[in-house]
């Protein structure tokens, strides 16, 4: 579930890694888990699209670990591309 209204560390996370959409999520037995997924509109060389971690610090130390994402660019015809056009 995507927070709407999050603690203060996942607020801070999403604040540190706007690119990236942080979720919290909990397992059958109630035991919380982290994903976190890159943003329509942000390239997907380098960077993992989607990460998951048992924990927010271990999801912090991976994203912290891969490149930062970059705003996608757009060809003159407005389609979405990983490099742009000229």
């Amino acid at each position: 579930m995507y927070q709407l209204h999050p603690d203060d560390a996942l607020a801070a996370a999403r604040e540190e890694f706007p690119a990236y959409l942080i979720c919290e999520f909990h397992d059958g037995r109630g035991a919380p888990d982290y994903t976190a997924i890159l943003r329509e509109g942000y390239r997907s060389g380098m960077q993992a699209q989607m990460l998951h971690a048992p924990s927010l610090d271990d999801l912090l130390a991976e994203l912290r670990a891969q490149p930062r994402p970059q705003p996608a660019r757009h060809d003159r015809a407005g389609r979405l591309g990983p490099s742009g056009g000229d």
